[in-house]
């Protein structure tokens, strides 16, 4: 859950790509798409979110199974938390790939497309906000911001929903120990002039949030969190609120069905199991494909956090956190300004 890093170089500028098209995507999702998600022309490409686990650093060969595992996801942009500069240049260089610049972990942005302009933020602090607008294509021109973050670990809630007599409130009040709150505000007042215009030029928001949703904690679904239910979050909700679509949960609305979980990949047993990583995305020219969960083999789990970590070391998946993964599309007669 937690992060660290400092600065690395520039990496090496590739040209794009912009014949790809939506047939990408359809390949193997044609026919999923659920009620409500529209199919579109136009370039498709993908988006994942990965927290890499102290740099890769937990697993046997970390750094070559993140890379592996970047690549047998297909995703073309990936927003990494718990990296550092010097692991996220490498494997930009390794992939082909761009980096953005302003990266000084945990939080990094890689990418197979250009990258137009980087976005660093103040607060939270810069190592836990980054954002980079890239270029997906020309004829017509098309663009994408995506942001990525990373909140504060202590004090997780879900642990106080497990707590004898535990409420709703109770649950919430111990949430509200965190910096998560004040860290997700100040992220988005960062992020409110590019929502604004985002009907021009789309916005994406990836993270590990360290943090539930509220639409994953309904009264429906409390059998899954120890009887306790609806919960509000307070993290999802400003996120929604500010015009964000969850892409996981619009493209699996319902939290009993389709639970999502992304923590833990490897932590079992009491560990509380839920979905604390997150792709959201605003834009009236976006289209969404898809969203799923996503590791590459995960052969040995352990006990509740905190456990002895020596046998998950050759694990193939090197987190303990699984990724997601969203597919986009735009409207046949989109596009987005240029510089």
């Amino acid at each position: 859950m937690e992060a660290a890093g400092k600065r690395a170089r520039k990496t090496r500028s590739m040209p794009v790509r912009s014949s790809r098209c939506l047939n990408r995507v359809f390949t193997t999702l044609l026919g999923s798409l659920a009620p409500g998600i529209v199919a579109a022309a136009g370039p498709a490409f993908t988006v994942m979110s990965f927290n890499t686990w102290h740099d890769l650093s937990q697993v046997k060969n970390g750094f070559e199974k993140g890379r592996e595992a970047i690549r047998r996801s297909g995703a073309d942009i990936v927003c990494l938390q718990e990296s550092t500069p010097q692991t996220s240049t490498r494997l930009a260089e390794e992939l082909g790939w761009h980096r953005a610049e302003n990266g000084t972990g945990s939080v990094e942005i890689l990418s197979r497309f250009p990258v137009v302009e980087t976005y660093a933020g103040k607060e939270p602090t810069p190592d836990r906000f980054i954002g980079a607008r890239f270029l997906l294509g020309d004829e017509p021109r098309r663009e994408v911001i995506v942001f990525n973050t990373h909140l504060d670990y202590v004090h997780y809630g879900p642990y106080a929903a497990a707590r004898p007599q535990a409420t709703p409130a109770s649950t919430l009040a111990e949430n509200r120990r965190s910096e998560r709150v004040p860290q997700i505000t100040a992220v988005l007042n960062a992020m409110k002039p590019y929502l604004t215009a985002a009907d021009s030029l789309p916005v994406i928001l990836t993270g590990d949030f360290n943090g539930p949703s509220h639409l994953d904690w309904t009264q429906a679904a409390a059998a899954n969190h120890h009887g306790i239910g609806p919960v509000a979050w307070p993290e999802s909700r400003l996120v929604i609120d500010r015009g964000m679509v969850d892409s996981f949960r619009h493209r699996h609305p319902d939290p009993v069905a389709m639970p999502g979980t992304t923590w833990s990949a490897i932590h079992k047993d009491s560990e509380p199991q839920d979905r604390i990583d997150f792709i959201y995305h605003k834009g009236t020219a976006l289209r969404l494909v898809d969203s799923r969960v996503f590791t590459t083999e995960v052969e040995t789990t352990i006990g509740a956090w905190g456990s002895d970590k020596t046998p998950v070391e050759t694990n193939t998946w090197p987190s303990d956190h699984a990724a997601v993964v969203s597919s986009y599309c735009f409207d046949a007669a989109s596009s987005t300004p240029g510089e």
